[in-house]
């Protein structure tokens, strides 16, 4: 094999411990940048979208690592408060006169927001999605409508799976239900 010198072994040693640095660093660097950043994309990315629909008018309450909160204003049909973040509208908070986070009985330490997004947990009751203000905006009324047929108590037709971090980490039926 070779011979080397203990000279040449720790430079050796140095050469490759500078490239585990340096390639250690730039995602660091990368996630650094992202988190610093990320608010006033979510931002921008949510006033852009808000500014295509004509009349909407917008209130940012909030803005928190990767989202905001905001209430929207739609003409001729009611507010709006969501949950908006890095992929678009998250959640819906407030719709017309229905509060759509749901406690979760099963773990009182558990909440399930309205997420209308393609493939949520909900879309067994909304035949549509929700996957941005404009489409917001449109399934308007069809979202109060089909809020006025939920359960006012728990009703095993009614529960999503979600998961519960309350006791480790682990998947729970959670019944959802409208608080009048």
């Amino acid at each position: 094999m070779y011979n080397l010198s203990t000279k040449m072994k720790k430079q050796i040693f140095k050469k490759l411990l500078l490239v585990f640095f340096i390639l250690l660093t730039i995602p660091l660097v990368a996630i650094i940048l992202i988190v610093r950043f990320q608010d006033g994309y979510v931002e921008q990315k949510f006033n852009k979208e808000a500014s295509k629909i004509p009349g909407l008018r917008t209130k940012v309450y909030s803005i928190f690592e990767g989202g905001l909160s905001a209430q929207i204003d739609i003409p001729d049909k009611g507010k709006v408060q969501i949950m908006y973040g890095l992929l678009g509208l998250e959640y819906i908070r407030y719709i017309g006169n229905f509060d759509t986070i749901f406690l979760c009985p099963e773990d009182k330490t558990t909440a399930v927001g309205l997420s209308l997004r393609k493939g949520s947990k909900f879309s067994k009751w909304f035949p549509f999605d929700v996957n941005n203000l404009e489409d917001l905006v449109y399934h308007y009324h069809d979202i109060l409508s089909i809020l006025n047929t939920f359960p006012r108590t728990p009703n095993p037709q009614y529960k999503v799976t979600t998961t519960s971090i309350s006791f480790g980490i682990k998947k729970i039926d959670c019944s959802i239900y409208l608080k009048r």
